[in-house]
């Protein structure tokens, strides 16, 4: 992993196998659901949403550790598998509909790539944690301090 430093490098490596471990499964849900019961899109749309709710809850509590967000990362969350969703979509309904690819390596591919722009959303904006100027801004309630 050249280029990846520190913190970054570890929370890759948790990012991968979160990955790993959520899109295998899903990969097969995908399969099962294409070849008995929908087409390619609606069983991508099925493993999509299947996998987003095992990777955020994975990622936000094991890879990055979000304590303090800033601000809402479950909607900043969906926000970036939302793209993330459209661009697949895309993808499966261009390379599989007009050109003949096959949906199962296509699907496969779009996994990889998918996986790598939502590390770098993920890392930077859905789970940023606040900045210590923003933690030290926030107000702390002592046991005996009156609300107002």
């Amino acid at each position: 992993m050249p280029g990846l430093k520190g913190e970054t490098k570890v929370q890759f490596v948790k990012y991968v196998i979160v990955g790993l471990s959520s899109n295998i499964s899903v990969y097969g849900l995908y399969v099962i659901l294409a070849l008995t019961i929908t087409g390619p899109k609606g069983a991508m749309t099925t493993a999509y949403a299947v996998g987003m709710l095992i990777a955020f809850i994975a990622n936000r509590h094991w890879t990055f550790g979000t304590q303090a967000p800033d601000g809402n990362p479950l909607g900043r969350y969906l926000l970036a598998y939302g793209l993330g969703y459209v661009i697949n979509y895309c993808a499966l309904l261009v390379l599989v509909d007009y050109f003949g690819m096959p949906h199962l390596y296509v699907q496969a591919v779009m996994i990889l790539l998918l996986a790598i722009f939502l590390f770098v959303l993920q890392k930077h904006w859905v789970f940023k944690p606040k900045s210590a100027v923003q933690l030290a801004r926030t107000p702390c309630k002592q046991s005996g301090e009156r609300q107002q």
